[in-house]
């Protein structure tokens, strides 16, 4: 041919444009057990301070994208707490503040519409897994605390019979019950940790709730004190956020969300 032809004019090549006959993004199910035997027979190696570095830096070259969808889900959030049943959003935010970021991670500019993308990608799921992870961890501080709850209770119940005002409650709970709380709170950090992929899992992989659940722990569990130096650094900078006059730590949490995005595309990218 003597002239230039566009490819979409010649016949044999007319395939490549056309409209793909099915979204790109439509939700396709991982076997759960398939994944878990990719996924656990690698080594997993926590590079904890690398995550923070590289969400500091894709943070720092996409500010106000990173900035604005972060300040939705939060806003959201918590403005849900004073909606009857809206504390059912929770899962589904939090998974799709993940969904945005792992989209930026993979070279894709997520739109702030993406964060809603838990609404279309197995809603009910992620409400399950938010209920169980907001729940268990409550329970478990209650359990792992009442038995050094018991001179409390007794102060309450005591002024409660004579009709006298018990007074500073925290004095009555006393240094073991203290000690229950705190000890309650740290296995509730745990319970954390190890559930820390289960939102990623299911907006991404299409788990259901437990057994994206049980990977998560499956996987923290080979490396547990990385990822909990992981998110001890992350707790680390929120507090630099709220030293910052409080409202700092909104400037602050995309570098944490995107730190634990960063994690799970590290370990299940591949898989």
């Amino acid at each position: 041919e003597s002239d230039w032809k566009l490819l979409s004019s010649l016949p044999e090549f007319s395939y490549l444009f056309q409209p793909s006959s099915k979204p790109s993004e439509i939700m396709t199910a991982t076997d759960p057990n398939e994944l878990e035997a990719r996924v656990l027979s690698t080594d997993n190696v926590v590079d904890a301070m690398g995550y923070i570095r590289r969400s500091y830096e894709l943070y720092k070259a996409n500010f106000g994208p990173l900035f604005i969808a972060t300040l939705v889900v939060i806003a959201i959030i918590g403005a849900s707490g004073s909606i009857p049943g809206g504390f059912l959003l929770t899962g589904i935010m939090h998974a799709g503040l993940y969904w945005f970021f792992l989209k930026w991670i993979r070279g894709s500019k997520a739109e702030l519409g993406d964060t809603f993308a838990g609404f279309q990608r197995q809603p009910g799921q992620l409400i399950l897994a938010g209920l169980v992870m907001g729940i268990v961890p409550m329970i478990v501080i209650f359990i792992v605390g009442l038995p050094f709850f018991i001179p409390l209770f007794a102060s309450i119940i005591g002024s409660a019979s004579t009709g006298t005002d018990p007074g500073n409650l925290l004095a009555h709970l006393g240094w073991l019950g203290c000690l229950g709380m705190g000890i309650g709170c740290l296995v509730a950090l745990g319970l954390y940790v190890l559930w820390m992929f289960a939102y990623p899992l299911v907006i991404d992989k299409g788990l259901k709730f437990w057994p994206a659940m049980e990977l998560s722990r499956k996987v923290v569990m080979k490396s547990f004190f990385g990822y909990l130096w992981l998110n001890i650094l992350c707790g680390l900078v929120a507090l630099l956020g709220v030293l910052a006059c409080i409202v700092g730590v909104i400037f602050v949490a995309p570098v944490c969300a995107a730190a634990i995005a960063y994690a799970y595309e590290d370990r299940f990218a591949r898989s």
